[in-house]
């Protein structure tokens, strides 16, 4: 009876054992699995810089990244399938969920090289119907965010070719088949080669966030809250460098136009 009871009792505490290893070697951040899921702007604009760095300082820790739009994203957190979710604007978040803004990013509209001369002045959004217009499908929190913008002034959105993803729509651009918005991050490179231009705009679109989506009633594991905590870091970061340049272009355009009214009161002095 003695080496039957020692069996089940030996077992029971090698099942012990190792969820103490485990457990110490999470703490540690030795081990463990962090699963995300990702809208693909959020993906591009801060969660890929930020996955990279946490892969060089904890590279133990298993990385399970699965893009989908916004509202599919958010809907992985609220059945239990990720840890979190990184997604943007605009974003349905119910509790227990809760979203949390990590960036502020601006997107702009983008049209081939070819209609340089075409677009000199900026454009009101009537005027933009009389081009054909790409930009991600349905069930997409940017198609709804587009087609409440055109809405609110009074005009009805109709993409004439639906991308599935973002990094489809300047490609797209770059072959004349339409215009479209894109982040402006994305389009920097482009546009100072001269592949596309960005077209200016008598009504520029609201500033898009993207958010930290998670379930309060949920806690995260050691690696998850750290991954976390790098997220709000990077995000706190963008900010303020997209901060400090708009300020620096308000005040060289406030300059200029300083210069300017002095030229022209000197010009009518003399």
């Amino acid at each position: 009876e003695g080496e039957r009871l020692y069996s089940h009792v030996a077992i029971a505490y090698d099942h012990l054992h190792a969820a103490e290893l485990e457990l110490e070697n999470e703490k540690k951040l030795e081990q463990g699995t962090v699963t995300i899921g990702v809208s693909e702007i959020a993906l591009h604009l801060l969660l890929l810089p930020v996955l990279g760095e946490f892969r060089r300082k904890y590279p133990k820790i298993r990385l399970r990244i699965s893009s989908y739009t916004a509202p599919q994203a958010i809907q992985t957190v609220r059945n239990g399938l990720s840890d979190f979710a990184v997604a943007s604007t605009p974003a349905e978040v119910k509790k227990p969920l809760k979203a949390i803004p990590l960036l502020s990013f601006k997107e702009i509209l983008v049209a081939n090289a070819a209609y340089k001369d075409m677009f000199k002045e900026p454009v009101s959004l009537k005027k933009l119907v009389e081009y054909p217009f790409i930009c991600l499908g349905k069930n997409t929190s940017t198609y709804d965010f587009y087609t409440r913008f055109f809405l609110e002034h009074g005009i009805a959105m109709t993409a004439d070719t639906e991308a599935a993803t973002i990094d489809q729509i300047l490609p797209m651009v770059r072959q004349n088949l339409g215009i479209g918005f894109i982040p402006e991050p994305l389009a920097q490179e482009v546009i100072e080669q001269g592949i596309v231009i960005q077209v200016p705009l008598l009504e520029e679109p609201p500033v898009r966030e993207i958010c930290f989506v998670e379930d309060k009633s949920s806690p995260h594991s050691m690696a998850a809250n750290v991954l976390k905590e790098m997220l709000f870091q990077a995000g706190e970061k963008a900010n303020s460098f997209r901060s400090a340049v708009c300020s620096a272009i308000s005040i060289c355009s406030i300059s200029c136009a300083s210069s300017c009214t002095r030229f022209v009161c000197s010009r009518q002095r003399s």
